[in-house]
């Protein structure tokens, strides 16, 4: 009966140690993803203005910060499961930190974007 209980006991070890993986690593390239949000908009913005196109100005800026978010969103829940589960505090807490701080800065980056006047 025992080693019934550590065979759970080690999958349920195994599956948190896999959500502080993906945890911390999803939250890895949100931020470069972000990184490369801030010189590529504004490169992506410029081109489409020379061009004329003012309807794509901020495409670039959106499909990026969209799927950086996602990505934080997804790393925070696998990172607040994982610690949860007691396996890998560190690397859990590193997903969780990472990734909670993408999203506050993808809200201030959205809000000085569209709230402030130019």
């Amino acid at each position: 009966m025992s080693s019934h209980n550590k065979a759970g006991t080690s999958a349920a070890s195994r599956a948190g140690n896999s959500h502080a993986i993906v945890s911390f690593t999803l939250s890895i390239i949100a931020t470069v993803i972000t990184w490369i949000s801030a010189y590529g908009a504004p490169q992506s913005a410029r081109s489409a203005a020379a061009a004329g196109d003012y309807a794509n100005v901020y495409t670039f800026l959106i499909i990026s910060l969209g799927l950086a978010t996602a990505l934080n969103v997804v790393a925070l829940v696998t990172g607040i499961s994982a610690a949860r589960r007691r396996v890998r505090l560190l690397l859990a807490g590193a997903g969780i930190a990472l990734s909670a701080t993408g999203l506050i800065g993808t809200a201030i980056n959205l809000a000085t974007a569209f709230l402030l006047p130019f």
